[in-house]
């Protein structure tokens, strides 16, 4: 079909642009665009967004402009939309990305904060506390890994950074007795949790035992020795505390 100057079929009506097919009735006051074809098919478009005549250039009536940039405002909206749904899609992945790192640590209330410490009840040479009829806090002087610095030597005192759960192991080892065992408690604040607990009356002693406690922001964890027992270690390391941080709540 041959064009006009203006790169349109040239047996298009007066102004030389066509919103559809049915030219005759486009033109009419009030008519609506949809009733007749897409718009976005009509018009020449960038992006998905018609492009549209240069009006100073044709002879269009008002009615006639009105149309032609009803249709581009129908086409915008519908880019819009297009662009809407993406951006709530994205939204969702982000969400759920945000969900994964609180589930490792790395987001959430903990803001990716890392915990895990060892240490043993002596820094160098062999040495036993006890036994003692009341339950004295255990210091482990011996510090092997304190990351986060949660753990303090000095009390023998844990304080839980964030809240979340915690995961945490004694080790205790003694001398035979018939009387005397070789055991400790964990406490959490004040309030006993676990025991690791033996006796017997020859030989070296050893026990361990672990648990998992949910802890508020500042709640302490600590081990006492249990009453009518001790405690021994030496340079191997034989009586320890371990805790680590599995996940922030």
């Amino acid at each position: 079909m041959p064009e006009n100057h203006f790169g349109y079929p040239s047996d298009l009506g007066r102004g030389g642009v066509r919103i559809c097919h049915k030219s005759a009735s486009i033109w009419k006051p009030g008519a609506h665009l949809a009733a007749h074809c897409s718009p976005q098919k009509q018009l020449q478009s960038r992006d998905g967004i018609p492009v549209l005549p240069d009006f100073t250039k044709m002879n269009l009536s008002p009615e006639q402009r009105l149309v032609v940039l009803e249709a581009k405002v129908k086409a915008i909206e519908g880019v819009v939309g297009d662009h809407t749904q993406d951006i709530a899609a994205v939204e969702e992945k982000q969400e759920k990305h945000a969900e994964i790192l609180a589930g490792l640590g790395g987001g959430g209330g903990g803001g990716g904060v890392k915990v895990s410490f060892t240490a043993a009840l002596r820094c160098s040479g062999a040495g036993t506390i006890g036994p003692s009829q009341e339950k004295i806090t255990v210091t482990y002087e011996n510090v092997i890994t304190n990351v986060g610095d949660a753990y303090n030597p000095e009390t023998g005192i844990f304080t839980a950074p964030v809240k979340g759960v915690y995961f945490f192991t004694v080790t205790a080892s003694g001398e035979g007795h018939g009387h005397v065992g070789t055991g400790v408690c964990l406490h959490r604040n004040d309030e006993h949790t676990v025991v690791a607990w033996n006796r017997q009356p020859h030989q070296k002693v050893s026990t361990t035992n672990s648990v998992s406690l949910l802890l508020e922001n500042g709640d302490n964890v600590c081990v006492k020795l249990w009453p009518n027992s001790w405690l021994f270690d030496n340079d191997s390391n034989l009586s320890t505390f371990s805790g680590h941080l599995l996940f922030p709540m």
